[in-house]
């Protein structure tokens, strides 16, 4: 029964334990309620917690969803609908631009995307990266180019090669 408006705070738990074949009690799992955000608001978060073990009575925190209704799965900030991260890979959406995006990472850089760029515009044009730059498109009328943003045939439909260059 805290006064608290600190991100985190106000939290309640349901924590679920067991007992070793030895009697020993062990945390296995909690759910957490809690305030998100600083603000004298009523904002919630809401987080499941699993123990892989090693944990002690302290669980590590698997899947969140704030106060935005946003679903978290390996991070405890998703900013999108849903928002998973493994360490390689990132699955989300862009808030900023509305793209749908499947991210491959290593522990220090982006390796490669695959993104459905434009979706909130409705162009939906779906684009391969890697070392963050485009690397090939398919655009809305299904042109697809390799080294261009811009594949355009004069039938309509085809294949556009930028830069190539013999073997």
């Amino acid at each position: 029964n805290t006064h608290e408006d600190t991100d985190g705070g106000r939290e309640g738990k349901v924590t679920f334990k067991g007992q070793q074949s030895g009697g020993e009690e062990t945390t296995l799992a909690q759910i957490q309620a809690s305030h998100d955000g600083t603000s004298d608001d009523e904002k919630g978060d809401l987080i499941f917690k699993t123990n892989d073990g090693s944990d002690g009575a302290s669980p590590t925190e698997a899947m969140r969803i704030d106060s935005s209704q946003n679903v978290g799965i390996g991070t405890s900030s998703p900013d999108t609908p849903l928002h998973i991260e493994d360490g390689d890979v990132t699955i989300g959406n862009s808030t900023t631009t509305g793209d749908n995006k499947l991210i491959f990472k290593n522990t220090s850089a982006t390796l490669a995307e695959i993104r459905a760029a434009d979706t909130a515009t409705g162009s939906g044009a779906l684009l391969f990266t890697n070392n963050g730059s485009e690397r090939m498109r398919i655009d809305s009328s299904g042109n697809v180019g390799i080294g261009t943003s811009s594949p355009t045939v004069s039938n309509g439909k085809g294949l556009v090669i930028a830069d190539a260059t013999a073997a």
